[in-house]
């Protein structure tokens, strides 16, 4: 009976165990899902319209309340005669039968008043000791507090005058704009999220470089399987025509989301037209030197952009239509030529703008 029961629990043991390790495959698995998943609506997850405005720029904390510091809050009650006239009981009808009640009554009541004033001189002078302690809390408040009005006007100053340069073109406020715009748009971590831009105010035509992710946050692993008779999680590679397929999906994504995000944060419709040209860092691994090639370039006017739906879109046919330059083989690093070359753009109208790098 004892055999025969071990044997049954190291059954339920081993059937556990298995049970665990497929667990442990399913949620690798799992994981590699979700992280495909993201980068597959990266064109999803752009910026809702509005998300960046220079009003939102405007600060919008309060300054806060004064404190009393702990050991000045506690204050003794205010000065109140009756609480000292009421500790005086009437006469009743027993103490009005004995001589001179009325004489003691009224000293009794001569007694609470001058008890009231005694407390009234002290409690003036404990609060009088109280306003002198607490006078440079006071005065380190109030210097704090005109800073940061005095802040807020600086920066509601510089709004407006970001704001009317804006409404004219000019280049360094449209760039900051577009700025702030492109750095709020979340990526996953391991993007690089960093940019150049430049406006150009006499074609009214913003350039941006911009460094794309590498192939390497394409997760190689495709999926993983416990394999019982080997006791172990085996790891299936990820087909290298999926991971470029995919690479490729991410590298388009970021391409068109950025170029709606500038259009549609740009609601004065300053920018007419939009030059992106996306590349990576990376090694040569001919001469294991660093190099920069770009995997895709574009160049379309708002006019041609926002009439695409791109919840809608298969995005190869999408920037085909818009004449982007698209790497053929972007996982290997096959560059193409810029569409606008970023470092030879005109000098007299990079000259128009600071070049706004992030």
């Amino acid at each position: 009976m004892t055999l025969h029961k071990t044997s049954s629990q190291i059954k339920n043991l081993k059937e556990t165990y298995l049970t665990l390790r497929t667990e442990m495959a399913n949620l690798g698995n799992q994981k590699l899902s979700l992280e495909i998943s993201v980068l597959k609506s990266i064109l999803n997850c752009k910026l809702p319209i509005s998300t960046v405005t220079f009003e939102k720029m405007r600060p919008s904390n309060i300054f806060k309340d004064f404190e009393t510091p702990l050991v000045l809050q506690k204050v003794p009650p205010l000065p109140n005669l009756g609480d000292f006239t009421n500790e005086v009981s009437e006469p009743d009808m027993l103490d009005k039968l004995l001589p001179g009640w009325q004489i003691r009554y009224q000293k009794k009541l001569q007694n609470a008043h001058t008890r009231f004033e005694e407390y009234e001189i002290k409690y003036a002078k404990f609060m009088k000791d109280r306003e002198i302690k607490l006078a440079p809390f006071h005065e380190k408040y109030e210097k704090e507090k005109q800073e940061f009005e005095t802040e807020v006007k600086k920066r509601n100053e510089d709004i407006n005058n970001f704001i009317a340069d804006y409404n004219t073109g000019n280049p360094d406020a449209v760039c900051f704009l577009i700025k702030e715009t492109l750095n709020a748009s979340q990526y996953p971590q391991e993007f690089p999220h960093k940019f150049r831009a430049v406006y150009l105010q006499k074609s009214k035509e913003l350039v941006i470089d911009y460094e794309l992710p590498n192939k390497d946050i394409v997760p190689i692993i495709g999926e993983y399987r416990y394999v019982k008779t080997k006791d172990a999680i085996e790891e299936k590679p990820r087909k290298k025509t999926e991971i470029s397929e995919i690479y490729s999906e991410v590298i388009s994504s970021i391409c068109l989301r950025s170029i709606a995000e500038t259009f549609e944060t740009d609601q004065k419709n300053i920018i007419q037209m939009v030059a992106f040209n996306g590349f990576v860092h990376t090694i040569d691994p001919a001469t294991g030197k660093d190099i920069r090639p770009y995997l895709i370039s574009i160049r379309t006017s708002r006019e041609k952009f926002t009439e695409i739906n791109l919840n809608k879109i298969d995005k190869r046919a999408c920037l085909r239509n818009l004449g982007a330059q698209v790497s053929p083989q972007p996982s290997e690093m096959q560059p193409i030529k810029p569409v606008v070359d970023f470092n030879m753009v005109d000098k007299r109208f990079v000259e128009e703008s600071k070049i706004f790098q992030i």
